[in-house]
């Protein structure tokens, strides 16, 4: 019953509990951007391995944060909100992720023994997807009626048209898992209302990438005395991404998107009356308040 305890309490359960994640992963130093691909080397050296938890349970460092998105971000992120913040056609943001933290799956491609390229394509997919959840999300929790065009946009997304109340149909696009081929091809969409298929989409991304995480044993090194301990592993990183996400979501941590215009980044609020991200872009989003009642009156007069 303890331990029931303390895998209820969200983000906590990895540090409280116990439990570890064992799965690290390379990062890509001194790469760049040519031809539709990220390209670089892998290296093992120790200062470019990843333990991604390590950005969870504790504040992402500030020049990681001011490498990707400048000297005026937030420091409200973690690894997930850093990576749905992405902008896919940044070339110093997608750079700068890769250089920090590697590749988000498996999808590595060698040309040489050291050199190696990943598809731009599939990095924004990922960016893309998790985007889709956390807008998905937060329509359902405030029971937006703008969720119809969400779902709208999420299927076209696929290259794909369900039937029912978008237009036709035709084969989704390869690439996409099994969970949404079979949500988009086998359900029957006209008793589906866009609520229900935005669960069933968030669902079937959850399902896909959470399935890649799994507890193990962890042996101690001798000092400890060769005790075992529970930890976790998982395959690509994208799932713990994913699995971070879950965490905070079912302990009641939603992440938000930032409301002003020239951000829209995601962040976890400590409030949930919380709108920014950080002072500067309150202070910003007042100010263009302010410029536009102003021309609003100009142009009345």
């Amino acid at each position: 019953m303890q331990l029931m305890k303390k895998t209820m309490v969200g983000e906590k359960l990895i540090q409280k509990s116990g439990f570890n994640f064992v799965r690290n992963y390379p990062s890509f130093p001194l790469c760049h951007l040519q031809d539709g691909r990220i390209c670089g080397s892998l290296t093992l050296s120790k200062e470019h391995i990843v333990n991604l938890f390590e950005y969870y349970e504790r504040p992402m460092p500030r020049e990681i944060i001011t490498a990707i998105f400048g000297e005026m971000a937030s420091d409200k992120l973690n690894p997930y909100t850093l990576f749905a913040s992405i902008d896919s056609n940044n070339p110093q943001q997608v750079v700068q992720w890769f250089t920090h933290f590697g590749a988000p799956d498996g999808n590595v491609r060698f040309d040489t023994q050291e050199e190696c390229y990943y598809p731009l394509e599939v990095f924004a997919k990922h960016v893309r997807e998790i985007n889709n959840v956390l807008t998905v999300i937060e329509a359902l929790q405030s029971g937006a009626e703008s969720i119809d065009a969400i779902m709208d946009d999420i299927v076209k997304q696929y290259h794909g048209y369900i039937p029912g109340h978008i237009c036709g149909y035709k084969e989704i696009a390869e690439g996409v898992s099994d969970q949404i081929k079979d949500l988009f091809n086998k359900v029957n969409i006209l008793d589906l209302s866009p609520a229900d298929l935005g669960q069933g989409y968030v669902d079937a991304l959850f399902q896909h990438y959470l399935s890649d995480i799994c507890p193990c044993i962890m042996w101690r090194d001798k000092a400890n005395g060769n005790q075992p301990s529970l930890a976790w592993t998982s395959g690509p990183m994208i799932s713990q991404l994913y699995f971070m996400l879950a965490l905070d979501i079912t302990a009641g941590k939603m992440p938000r998107k930032c409301m002003n215009d020239k951000c829209h980044r995601y962040f976890t609020p400590a409030r949930s009356s919380t709108r920014y991200c950080c002072d500067i872009c309150k202070e910003r989003a007042k100010q263009h308040r302010h410029y536009k009642r102003l021309k609003n009156e100009q142009d009345y007069q």
